[in-house]
């Protein structure tokens, strides 16, 4: 009869094999099992571990077992392995977390070695736990994929286990540069309406109108913002020659103020000293960020009746300004005027205001 004999070195992957076959004979894998971790670069320290399980077996859970594979550096202090366990954060995590882990605690129970073992409660299945280790372990030294074992005990014997291999990669960062143009932005609009116009209606010798006193008021809004640290200024002027509201049919101007001042009701002749038309700061202003200032030629007098300068250059007037950046910037001005004496009565007065800005950078 022939005797057959086994290597030394078989007998002994055979007797490892069994062993940890038996270790696990009674085990069973979690119904649903995931790791994700908050770094996965080479060398990182405190990283995040979310685990989380679905028990498949019915028991009486007590502990649960986190090993990391040889690479990662776990704790030796089990104080210095931190939990979090709020629901709100672990779903922030991951949706699926349906509970957090019972009876958790905030820090491992024990490790030892490449072992972290917490405290659980009773796991019910149908039930997806998560818990998140927050500190205590740093992620491998060198590149590769890491096994990463966790496991569920009653009594120091093991129900459910998984094990997935994790990644370590020598960067797990994107840096992303860019800079920021400066600009600036103006626009101008009116209080009613959409088509940027304002009917003063009809004006009359011995009364100044106003566009914020109309049946429904209608103002001229001016709009800005700029990222410049030296900020913005804005302009105006009116388009044509004659400098004021402009009857083709009378041959006569309402006339533009040479400097501030106030409208006189009985003037009788428009010039640039003795103005029946212009515009006035009417005391409404907001930015969103930072602070604006309305030209003292537009301010100081009542805001119906009141003018400011007017000129017809192609460089305008400066009317407001910011010292500095400034955002959502909205300035509110009245459109003043009156009939002198001397007008012709005519119903084709018109006058176009051009508004512009400027940024110092």
């Amino acid at each position: 009869m022939k005797r057959s004999f086994l290597p030394l070195g078989g007998l002994l992957l055979m007797v490892f094999v069994a062993g940890v076959f038996a270790s696990s004979v009674s085990a069973a894998t979690f119904t649903e099992f995931t790791v994700r971790p908050s770094r996965i670069e080479t060398s990182a320290t405190d990283v995040n571990f979310l685990i989380k399980l679905e028990p498949a077996s019915t028991a009486t859970e007590d502990a649960i077992n986190v090993i990391f594979g040889t690479g990662y550096t776990v704790d030796g202090t089990a104080s210095n392995i931190t939990v979090n366990s709020t629901l709100g954060t672990l779903q922030s995590w991951d949706a699926e977390c349906d509970a957090a882990v019972p009876s958790i605690g905030a820090t491992a129970a024990s490790v030892a070695g490449q072992t972290a073992s917490f405290a659980s409660g009773d796991l019910d299945t149908g039930t997806t736990y998560c818990f998140l280790i927050t500190a205590g372990v740093d992620n491998p030294s060198s590149t590769g994929n890491y096994p990463m074992t966790v496991e569920t005990e009653e009594s120091s014997a093991i129900v459910d286990y998984a094990i997935v291999m994790m990644p370590a990669v020598d960067d797990d960062e994107v840096v992303i540069t860019a800079a920021v143009a400066p600009f600036v932005r103006c626009d101008v609009d009116t209080t009613a309406g959409t088509n940027n116009s304002i009917d003063l209606g009809v004006l009359q010798y011995g009364t100044v109108t106003s566009s914020s006193t109309l049946d429904t008021p209608d103002n001229i809004r001016v709009y800005g913002g700029t990222n410049a640290s030296e900020g913005m200024t804005w302009y105006y002027r009116s388009d044509a020659s004659f400098n004021g509201l402009r009857s083709t049919t009378g041959s006569y101007t309402l006339t533009g103020a040479d400097a501030e001042g106030t409208l006189s009701a009985t003037t009788a002749n428009c010039a640039g000293g003795t103005p029946c038309y212009g515009i006035y700061y009417s005391g409404t202003s907001s930015t969103v960020t930072g602070s604006i200032t309305v030209d003292t030629d537009y301010t100081g007098l009542t805001a119906t009746t009141a003018v400011g300068p007017m000129r017809t250059d192609i460089w305008g007037d400066a009317i407001a300004s910011s010292s500095a950046a400034v955002a959502g910037a909205e300035i509110v001005f009245n459109v003043n005027a009156t009939a002198s004496e001397q007008a012709p009565a005519a119903v084709d007065y018109t006058d176009t205001l051009i508004f512009t800005c400027k940024a110092d950078l």
